[in-house]
């Protein structure tokens, strides 16, 4: 499936070191550091732009924000998604570190731009946009930091040198990912998210739909409290006055159309998919710290903003650093309703069934509902993020996604006796469990001469 969907990313990690396998533990710490070196790279990219002008207060600024960010909370519930996406997130600094050598004129440093922005986009294309986003902060900064010297034409070529990495990066990434399905034979087998069809209400109607529906998200998003969108639009708000205050003193109006460029890139995904894919969020984390830092920047230098600044970013992480524990607990007394489950049905499918057969979970959910009974938490209200188990219960065993899983989440509870099924008897359950009670109703496991049927839906 990785292949499929171009991901090589995934394939690469699980072959040297597996773990797609259940490792509690060791990948959350292993993503973790990842994730804490993100944050060094980037620290190291910005003062590097700015030619060590950056103080210290400020990078610690743009540090804590960006990781007490708690949307990427939703990472750490994937086992082998969070190896991938924090190697993403490490390889953007260093293949922009590159790519800005290779602007000023150093063509040695082409390739491994090249190479490094193919890490980056290799676990999703999510991270073009992140890309995209970090690119217009760079060009924030060097414009603050020579003001005279940058004028359209300069704006236009260093961006249109990072824009021919991006491309050149892409191109062979995507090529890369062709020939490989072509050896493999694994050619995709998904449509793509999107609700372009102008078939019936033309560009105009797609283009309102599109909007409406990132308006509606951010509606339902600020009505549910939901802490890193208030957070995001807030600090747009406040980044956005800052900008144009700085544009003015340094006599400078470029600022403005990248400030806007970076805004809009946190949006380019939902534009192009028409929809929200798991991946909308991915440059809220950086694009918040950056105007974070922007902002203590300035305030610093002001004396009623030194005592005030330490103050204002302590309370930001603090508020971030809660919400991103009340996903962990959520998430945590989930687990503990999941383990709940597996125990149930491990102790009933001891007492009296022929455990050489193998046992299908039918009717299965992507995650479990309310109306069942157990937790459903939401990272992203309103929109579809599958941040709810990490598991799929087998869900899709009839069309071959994850079909081990429900044995390795078994074998984590110390459950070893699950027989994966194949393709065909999953079918075959699929319609022998039609009409049976649902889970955990009596008679919602039955044995056949072939299998088990556990009955989820």
């Amino acid at each position: 499936n990785m292949i499929r969907q171009g991901r090589l990313l995934h394939v690469l990690l699980n072959s040297l070191t597996g773990a797609i396998d259940f490792i509690p533990f060791f990948t959350e710490f292993l993503g973790a550091s990842l994730y804490c070196l993100s944050a060094l790279l980037f620290c190291t990219l910005l003062q590097t732009v700015c030619e060590g002008k950056l103080s210290t207060f400020a990078l610690i600024a743009f540090t804590t924000v960006y990781l007490s960010n708690s949307i990427n909370v939703e990472k750490f519930l994937y086992e082998l998604d969070l190896l991938a996406v924090m190697v993403s997130f490490c390889c953007c600094p260093l293949g922009l570190l590159y790519a800005r050598r290779f602007v000023r004129g150093d063509r040695r440093a082409a390739i491994p731009a090249v190479l490094l922005t193919m890490g980056t986009i290799s676990s999703y294309e999510s991270f073009l946009f992140l890309y995209v986003c970090v690119v217009f902060a760079i060009l924030i900064l060097e414009i603050l930091n020579h003001p005279e010297k940058w004028r359209f034409s300069d704006v236009w070529k260093t961006g249109l040198g990072f824009a021919l990495v991006l491309v050149a990066a892409t191109g062979a990434y995507y090529l890369l990912v062709a020939v490989l399905r072509g050896i493999t034979g694994l050619n995709t087998a998904f449509a793509r998210e999107t609700a372009w069809d102008t078939s019936e209400r033309g560009f105009g109607g797609a283009l309102s739909g599109v909007l409406l529906t990132i308006i509606r998200y951010f509606r339902n998003s600020l009505q549910a409290r939901y802490q890193p969108i208030a957070i995001f639009c807030a600090v747009s708000g406040l980044g956005g006055l800052l900008i144009l205050r700085l544009s003015r003193k340094r006599k400078n109006l470029w600022l403005i159309p990248c400030f806007l460029g970076m805004f809009l890139s946190n949006f380019i995904i939902q534009i192009v998919f028409g929809s929200f894919p798991p991946r909308t969020a991915q440059t809220f984390c950086f694009y918040v710290a950056f105007l974070v830092l922007l902002m203590a920047a300035w305030w610093e230098r002001k004396p009623l903003g030194r005592a005030v600044a330490p103050i204002a970013l302590c309370l930001l992480v603090l508020i971030q650093s809660a919400d991103m524990n009340r996903w962990f607990f959520n998430d945590y007394v989930r687990s503990e309703k999941e383990g709940y489950v597996v125990h149930t049905l491990a102790t009933e499918l001891q007492s009296g069934y022929d455990l050489s057969k193998p046992v299908i979970f039918t009717n299965c959910p992507d995650h479990w509902n309310k109306d069942g009974g157990y937790l459903m938490t939401r990272l992203y209200p309103g929109a579809d993020v599958n941040g709810n188990s990490v598991i799929y219960w087998c869900g899709n065993t009839v069309t071959g996604y994850c079909p081990t899983f429900i044995s390795d989440l078994f074998r984590l509870y110390g459950y070893d006796f699950l027989v994966s099924p194949t393709t065909q008897l999953a079918q075959a359950a699929q319609e022998a469990a039609k009409g049976m009670p649902i889970w955990p109703q009596e008679g919602c496991i039955r044995e056949f001469d072939d299998f088990i049927a556990v009955n989820f839906g």
